[in-house]
């Protein structure tokens, strides 16, 4: 799967009803110098966060052993496709299920995975590289991946 940057701060979005529910959850102002807008990025897993919204992981600073999560309102999908191997994780509330988290099974079924990550946890660094180095054959790559 792969997205197109359309707004890299939070305030430029359209949408007011988004802003306002971003601005509980994403407490800085300005543009986040990691996006570069136009730039085409691989999303490397997908959440559903407790704002309601979703939350598409990318790696976005080369020097970190993580990605980032930003709001999918940033960004256009220009490819939908996801990975062979990925995997979705279910999550009970008050009227039903949704779906919490996509991505390769480790991080899918594991909700501590992308905390772990962070702390720099040597298991998970070593299968995100893995997957994050991986190329999965039959995954289509979408025209323009590059970062300007």
């Amino acid at each position: 799967m792969y997205v197109r940057c359309i707004a890299n701060d939070v305030a430029k979005l359209d949408n007011e009803l988004v802003k306002m529910r971003l601005a509980d959850s994403i407490r800085r102002e300005g543009q986040d110098e990691d996006l570069l807008l136009g730039a085409t990025y691989k999303v490397v897993a997908i959440e559903r966060w407790g704002d309601g919204g979703i939350r598409v992981y990318l790696h976005t600073v080369e020097e970190n052993d993580y990605p980032y999560p930003y709001p999918i309102e940033m960004f256009d999908v220009i490819e939908p496709t996801i990975p062979m191997g990925w995997c979705v994780s279910l999550e009970q509330y008050d009227c039903g299920m949704y779906i919490k988290r996509i991505g390769f099974p480790e991080w899918a079924n594991d909700g501590s995975f992308y905390e772990r990550l962070v702390d720099g946890d040597e298991e998970a660094v070593a299968v995100y590289k893995n997957y994050q180095h991986r190329n999965v054959s039959g995954h289509p790559s979408p025209p323009n991946l590059t970062r300007s």
